[in-house]
């Protein structure tokens, strides 16, 4: 979708929360292909990657908020860590947060409310997580261990994973929710394999390579993938971290969520109970699976789009939180989620899709009983049984994944609901920005200097095919002037978001010169100087998604 310019009398208001960069790392399985690096470092890699789309500097940001579940062995203040590492500067504050698996969505709720009361323009929100570093713990060893054994105790279940309240694992809750709600292992199962299925789906079909920056270094990448970074410099396509291939193999570049490759419907139907013996229905298959991962969202006021002319790609509309007993926090989001299309001055009937995050396959189910909704707008891309649940990044997860999803199936409002531990829920509803058709014929020519410079399509090395991604053939519409050189390109530039895909089709490449196909011109010395005339003017935000489409 390419930008467009916008006034603030033209959909965006001075204190509007816009949302202008997202980026989530790839899910990696429990002690699997991210298991090498903390919490910490796949925050910095989701924030960098986000700051990078968004096309602002890390030098404007004023504040980061960002959630955090299993904090023990990851040193002071892993938010701060996480900005740092990311190139925020040491004079930017840092708030971690901790709503449990809302944590994520909780920061995004923090950072928006910074920006309707005039505190900041500029925010990082957003969550992360790696449950395969979470160590075990010796409650006692510190008061001196005498006669007997110690205990060894798992920081994951103490601190992420069990309902103090009623002494229990959280899938004892889900057990509670599905005899309350008489949900079946039938239809927990069902609900599963839909999961996996449309996952699988969404990953084939290069859906989620809008939302995910591949995590590896340069050197262990496949030839395709060098070839890409070489010609247009993706540097933000591929986070330059070590990734180690594991038993002396060499360093892997992760750019899919991990989960979804382990998929055997058979086997996951045939799963014993995990909490309950006797009528059990909750199972490691129908419920979420532990992961590694983080996902960041940078949010800035209407005004400060306008100032930097930066695109937006949606508004937060709303936002709400709700409670109740600690054992049925299950059911909480259908709670929060009225509660913030209220907030939002909407109706449900008005909500395109939702998110609701699951926790456990009758999570979802139960909320999506209880509220009414169209299991066909549920999750459409699937949800954490499938792709994973990192718990401090979950919340932030599902809002970059519901922007996808908004952008991809032609919506307008999303809402996005997480259950949390301790009763708790936490909703938020955006609002994605499209262009009009007087916009769509202007083609973002006025906002270029008048010289009609159609830049590139974003490239995502997650595409199921490269080159009809790679920007070989020129988009400028004055009579075919040259292209500025393949390295001069910011791929990854929101404004990218149409023009070049590389074209074998000779008619296709012929320009309007006899049936001759000309070269595209990067060498012409005039380039560089129409290419730095071309971009865009700082006059106005610009309303669409980001894509390679």
């Amino acid at each position: 979708m390419a930008p467009v310019a916008a006034t603030s009398s033209d959909s965006i208001k001075p204190r509007d929360v816009c949302v202008v960069g997202v980026a989530r790392t790839p899910m990696g399985g429990f002690l699997g292909s991210l298991s090498s690096l903390s919490a910490t470092k796949l925050g910095s890699v989701a924030i960098e990657a986000a700051l990078k789309r968004a096309n602002v500097d890390p030098s404007l940001v004023q504040e980061v908020f960002f959630g955090n579940v299993l904090s023990s062995n990851l040193g002071q203040a892993p938010a701060r860590q996480a900005a740092l590492g990311a190139g925020i500067p040491n004079s930017v504050i840092c708030t971690t947060v901790n709503k449990v698996c809302a944590s994520g969505m909780k920061a995004t709720m923090l950072a928006a409310q910074s920006i309707q009361l005039g505190i900041n323009d500029v925010v990082v929100a957003g969550g992360m997580e790696s449950m395969s570093n979470v160590p075990k713990y010796l409650g006692e060893a510190r008061k001196g261990s005498r006669l007997g054994h110690d205990t060894l105790v798992d920081g994951m279940l103490k601190d992420g994973l069990w309902d103090v309240y009623s002494d229990c694992g959280m899938g004892s809750c889900a057990e509670l929710c599905a005899e309350k709600h008489v949900i079946t292992r039938e239809e927990q199962d069902n609900f599963a394999v839909q999961s996996f299925e449309r996952g699988i789906a969404a990953q084939q079909g290069g859906a989620f390579a809008w939302e995910i920056v591949p995590v590896g270094h340069i050197l262990s990448i496949k030839f395709v993938h060098f070839v890409t970074y070489i010609m247009c410099k993706t540097k933000s396509a591929i986070t330059q971290v070590e990734v180690p291939g594991g038993r002396g193999k060499p360093s892997i570049l992760v750019d899919k969520d991990e989960g979804l490759g382990k998929f055997d419907a058979a086997k996951l139907r045939k799963l014993r109970p995990s909490f309950k013996d006797n009528g059990g229905t909750v199972t490691a298959g129908n419920a979420s699976s532990i992961s590694d991962g983080a996902a960041a969202l940078i949010l800035v006021s209407g005004e400060k789009a306008l100032e930097l002319g930066l695109q937006v790609i949606a508004k937060i509309a709303g936002y709400a939180d709700a409670a109740q007993a600690p054992e049925f926090f299950t059911t909480a989001p259908a709670l929060a989620i009225p509660k913030a299309i209220s907030n939002a001055g909407l109706d449900a009937s008005q909500v395109d899709y939702y998110e609701i995050n699951e926790a456990f396959a009758v999570v979802a189910l139960a909320n999506q009983k209880l509220l009414g909704l169209n299991p066909e707008k549920v999750n459409v891309n699937g949800g954490a049984v499938s792709l994973g649940h990192p718990l401090g990044c979950s919340g932030a997860r599902i809002l970059v994944t519901l922007l996808g999803v908004l952008k991809q199936k032609n919506g307008k409002y999303g809402v996005g609901g997480v259950c949390n531990g301790g009763g708790g829920a936490s909703a938020l509803v955006v609002e994605l920005l499209r262009k009009t058709k007087d916009h769509q014929r202007r083609r973002g020519g006025e906002e270029r200097g008048n010289l009609k410079y159609r830049t590139p399509a974003t490239l995502s090395i997650a595409n199921k095919s490269l080159f009809f991604n790679l920007p070989w053939r020129h988009g400028i519409q004055d009579k075919g002037r040259p292209l500025p050189k393949f390295g001069e390109w910011d791929v990854n530039d929101p404004s990218s978001a149409e023009g070049f895909t590389v074209i074998f089709n000779k008619a296709r490449n012929e320009k309007k010169t006899g049936g001759k196909i000309e070269s595209p011109g990067a060498n012409d010395p005039a380039c560089k100087q129409e290419a730095v005339a071309a971009k865009p003017q700082k006059t106005g935000a610009r309303i669409g998604s980001y894509d390679g489409s």
